[in-house]
């Protein structure tokens, strides 16, 4: 065999070296990506389901103006789980996902036979399972955890659902309160109880969004938690005007309900925002930094397991 042809057959495997990485981290790209198109369903649902807790709430408590508005909330679930199954098929042999759903299955249909706590009770139980379930989902792709660990977005986007979580408890009880005109001792107490932790929950995310890349991004993020504050801020001097009443608590339960999802909202674009973030940064990687990022995802998966 000529010098020539050697030289040539090894150039030709050298080619086809390069063309095959650059090939599999594109698709390490794409795959990226995806599973961010379906944790931002993830989101959706998480959110969705947190409204169904305080429409339903309201509603066992006499509201019944609230059914068209829950109505809607279950099919809008209906379809996330619809989409989300379409969308990431393998989560079908997930265990946890098998069973959140089959926990809002039925939920879904037996909520109106329950009392008002025990409702509040599934539906948190189930929320706390979409969490637990987004979370796993996350970190399974190890592009999208070291590059959510790089960007500092890691802590900082969980720390955000459970401010969510911690607001939308407060919701539900509120609305039911508002629905039934009054209040009890136990929900006063547990009232007082999330309020404080909330404050305690927005001061962690106000230092996280500080440290992480979110900040340096070119956009003033500190306006969607400002947004939050203010809403908060009404929505605690409510509570401590009508809700902590034990009887004739004169408001609507509808616009206590759309008062909390007011200072729910910009935490959530926030999410959106950190999500959106990620998303640009894999468009950016060069072949040799997914490969070194996808490394870093399998090592710190592996510490944290």
């Amino acid at each position: 065999m000529s010098l020539f042809v050697m030289l040539l057959i090894a150039i030709s495997a050298l080619v086809w070296v390069l063309y095959s990485h650059m090939r599999a981290n594109r698709l390490r790209r794409v795959r990226a990506v995806y599973r961010l198109s379906v944790v931002k369903e993830m989101k959706a649902l998480f959110v969705r389901t947190q409204q169904h807790r305080g429409l339903t709430t309201g509603y066992l408590n006499g509201d019944h103006s609230l059914q068209r508005a829950i109505d809607a909330a279950r099919r809008d679930i209906n379809q996330l789980w619809d989409r989300i199954i379409e969308m990431a098929p393998e989560l079908s042999e997930d265990t946890r996902y098998q069973g959140a759903h089959s926990h809002w299955q039925r939920l879904s249909s037996k909520w109106p036979t329950l009392t008002v706590a025990n409702n509040i009770e599934q539906h948190s139980r189930l929320i706390l399972n979409h969490l637990y379930l987004l979370e796993d989902y996350f970190v399974q792709n190890n592009l999208v955890f070291s590059l959510s660990e790089s960007l500092g977005l890691r802590t900082f986007l969980k720390e955000l659902l459970d401010c969510m979580e911690v607001i939308g408890q407060v919701r539900a009880i509120g609305t039911g309160v508002v629905a039934l005109g009054g209040s009890t001792s136990v929900e006063r107490i547990r009232v007082k109880f999330l309020l404080e932790k909330i404050e305690s929950k927005r001061r962690l995310v106000r230092e996280l969004l500080i440290a992480s890349r979110l900040a340096e991004s070119g956009r003033s993020f500190t306006h969607e938690l400002a947004k939050s504050d203010q809403a908060m801020i009404a929505l605690v001097n409510l509570i401590e005007k009508e809700l902590c009443k034990s009887h004739h608590i004169e408001l609507d339960a509808e616009a206590f309900f759309t008062l909390a999802t007011t200072a729910i909202s910009p935490l959530s674009e926030l999410f959106d925002a950190g999500i959106a973030l990620m998303e640009r940064t894999i468009a950016t990687y060069s072949t040799s930094t997914v490969m070194s990022m996808d490394t870093l995802g399998a090592r710190s998966s592996l510490k944290n397991a």
